[in-house]
């Protein structure tokens, strides 16, 4: 069930904002740290995931990938008695979802919950993000170092870039001479590259708003449901 809520997850008036910064060509590409699709989801077409998606599984044997939801599908239909049984029930008092979509159980006994395999090899499945300590896909790496090359300048949305795989995107930019500008609410490591007079305390939403009715750009809009 914490997959439901994570996945229930909408855009908000930054993610819009973003897309329709791109769609107007003020942003050339997106490189972020979530692993939530939002950007994505918003309608921003250059986006590269320093960290993975956490709707894909990849195999730990092959690197095979499916869709996380079709996993979760398959992991609630072999083990429907054991929810049945031990899953509290939606909204009710025991439910308790954490932040991150994790769900914490009363009940601590797994050995009858049955975990699918990977459908080519039989290997461990596991989300296809980057945990912490964990390193970077090469690929990936090379992706956002190229949009940070490429780009004139580079826009810190949100991000205290203690994670050194965003901080080291910020000096490579700072190394050459490229303007920087932070959003972000709070000291982040990268304050000492970028100039107090390009940094802003301010909410990500709030910020990106009013950029883009400065620029006379429409945020991008979600599609009816």
């Amino acid at each position: 069930r914490g997959w439901r809520y994570f996945t229930s997850a909408t855009p908000n008036e930054a993610h819009l904002s973003l897309a329709g910064l791109e769609q107007a060509s003020y942003v050339s590409a997106l490189v972020t740290q979530n692993v939530d699709g939002l950007h994505s989801k918003a309608g921003s077409k250059n986006v590269v995931d320093l960290h993975g998606r956490n709707d894909a599984v990849v195999c730990r044997s092959c690197a095979a990938r499916r869709p996380r939801v079709d996993f979760q599908e398959e992991l609630e239909a072999v083990n429907a008695e054991w929810m049945a049984a031990f899953l509290p029930q939606a909204n009710s008092s025991l439910e308790d979802i954490r932040a991150d979509g994790d769900a914490h159980l009363a009940h601590g006994d797994f050995r009858e919950f049955r975990v699918p395999g990977c459908s080519l090899c039989g290997g461990v499945l596991m989300p296809d993000v980057v945990f912490f300590g964990g390193a970077l896909k090469p690929e990936v790496r090379d992706a956002a170092q190229r949009r940070v090359e490429e780009a004139g300048r580079l826009l810190v949305v949100g991000s205290s870039c203690q994670v050194f795989s965003a901080f080291r995107l910020v000096q490579a930019a700072q190394r050459a001479g490229k303007p920087i500008a932070m959003v972000n609410i709070g000291p982040t490591r990268a304050d000492p590259l970028i100039p107090g007079s390009l940094r802003f305390s301010v909410r990500c939403g709030e910020a990106l708003g009013a950029l883009c009715a400065h620029l006379g750009v429409e945020p991008a809009r979600l599609p009816a449901t």
